[in-house]
């Protein structure tokens, strides 16, 4: 059964916003309107905007009259199909793709958005929104926000009801993200946001350090955000002074696309910098610096770069780096006086 009103995705809509836009346009919710598509399926609880299998997009198709072959270039592995690898998709966080986190259809992460796109005639929500090196808005050059301001919910389109369907405003406590004002972003970020979304898209970009492919400069990026944030050493955290990278580093335990996004944005930056240098003076830099070949990783998450090699090659091993020869001191510890002990005791004795 065809939707009384047809609605046309965008050319760089995300399919869950096409999904919001359908049901509201036909007077239903999100909710009630994949629940009479896919009766016995909680769709909302998984990522579908990743990928959706033929039998979903086809009951999709009948009831929209919207082709598969449109709906399927709405999902992220056809957005992401030329530095997707097979090994990536098999995993639940896909490289790139900033991961949603679920309490039932509840997200708690994934769908960044920008107040000022908020307010134009046609609203959607965008691909581009869901890839982690994006963190700004670059029509308007603002910072994203993950969620409301007021109550800290999650930004939540796919949960407004059909008699509340203005999905511009937190489905939590009514405020309007429309009015939300966010800061200007560094243009540096701005700059090398577009590039990276240009790289994406053209399949004939001059990409930096003579890199020849799509695959291995996204795997070269790929390696270099995962050595930033993984970075632990103090002599590692030189690198970030010669970059003239001021903000304090995060050494996160989690992936680039499950960071945090002033964490994400800080990475961008770093990666900016290094690709704004020649290969051999990175080199010399990454040297200076005291980065050892075991801090790089060539091969992750499936991808494989041959620039990094290069770079690991040429690096010293930890083995050959001549360590500090730190001298035992010949003063003898002893244990405080009783008196000294309570006098101690008497300072802090207020705050106990």
């Amino acid at each position: 059964m065809l939707s009384p009103i047809k609605v046309t995705p965008f050319k760089d809509e995300l399919l869950s916003s096409w999904i919001v836009r359908l049901a509201l346009a036909n007077g239903t919710d999100p909710l009630s309107l994949s629940g009479a598509i896919f009766p016995s399926q909680r769709v909302w609880s998984r990522d579908f905007d990743k990928s959706l299998n033929v039998e979903f997009l086809k009951a999709l198709s009948n009831i929209s009259g919207i082709p598969i072959s449109a709906l399927t270039k709405l999902t992220l592995e056809n957005h992401l199909s030329s530095i997707l690898t097979p090994k990536s998709k098999n995993n639940a966080v896909w490289p790139w793709v900033i991961p949603l986190a679920h309490r039932n259809r509840v997200h708690t992460n994934g769908l960044h958005f920008c107040p000022e796109c908020l307010r134009e005639k046609d609203v959607y929500f965008k691909r581009d929104w869901r890839i982690s090196w994006n963190t700004c808005c670059t029509d308007h050059e603002l910072n994203f926000r993950l969620g409301c301001p007021k109550c800290n919910t999650a930004f939540s389109p796919h949960l407004v009801t059909y008699d509340k369907p203005d999905f511009c405003c937190c489905v939590h406590c009514g405020l309007d993200l429309r009015a939300v004002v966010q800061k200007e972003v560094d243009p540096e970020i701005v700059y090398f946001q577009g590039q990276l979304n240009r790289f994406l898209s053209d399949n004939t970009p001059e990409y930096p350090w003579k890199i020849k492919s799509k695959t291995e400069f996204f795997a070269t990026l790929n390696s270099l955000t995962s050595f930033i944030q993984k970075t632990r050493s103090s002599q590692s955290k030189h690198l970030f002074q010669y970059l003239d990278i001021n903000d304090s580093i995060l050494n996160s335990q989690t992936s680039f696309s499950n960071s945090s996004l002033k964490e994400r944005q800080l990475t961008v930056r770093c990666c900016f910098r290094m690709f704004s240098l020649q290969l051999d003076e990175l080199i010399k830099l990454l040297k200076d610096a005291k980065v050892f070949r075991s801090s790089l990783r060539p091969t992750l998450h499936g991808y494989s770069s041959q620039t990094i090699k290069t770079i690991k090659q040429q690096l010293p091993s930890y083995k050959t780096y001549e360590k500090p020869n730190y001298q035992k001191s010949s003063q003898e510890i002893h244990p405080r006086s009783k008196d000294e002990v309570e006098k101690l005791m008497d300072e802090i004795r207020c705050f106990l």
